[in-house]
């Protein structure tokens, strides 16, 4: 689903566990990243492939880097990938220069998640529904 690409930017992914996950520290992820030119890290995106739906957390950008389409990029990806699955994610925004909780349900929405009211204890969880 890789319609654009910015340029200068490489995008890839693999799996790996990562103990220090906040979400599923001993679960095999997916991580989406994107990288500058020669390997410098400004984006990534987890998630945890499940038989029934897919769980997305933890969208990054690095703050230099954003507003250039790579957390679309990325989002994109993943619906590339997993698209044939209900996608599901937690809005959460991340505190290194924090974009906000409206913005992000909007940058989301954009995407074609919807928010998702069955889950009450969390803040915000959207759902992109299976192809």
């Amino acid at each position: 689903m890789q319609r654009f690409v910015p340029e200068g930017y490489q995008f890839n992914d693999h799996f790996r566990v990562d103990a220090t996950d906040a979400y599923w520290p001993a679960a095999s992820l997916n991580f989406f990243e994107a990288s500058k030119d020669y390997g410098e890290l400004v984006g990534s995106f987890r998630v945890l492939p499940m038989p029934e739906e897919t769980l997305a957390a933890g969208l990054w950008v690095s703050s230099e880097h954003r507003r250039k389409g790579i957390g679309t990029q990325l989002v994109r990806n993943v619906i590339g990938r997993y698209g044939n699955h209900d996608i599901r994610l937690k809005v959460n925004p991340f505190e290194d220069k924090p974009v906000t909780l409206h913005a992000l349900i909007r940058f989301y929405a954009g995407l074609g998640f919807l928010i998702d009211k069955s889950y009450k204890a969390a803040p915000v969880v959207m759902v992109r529904r299976a192809w």
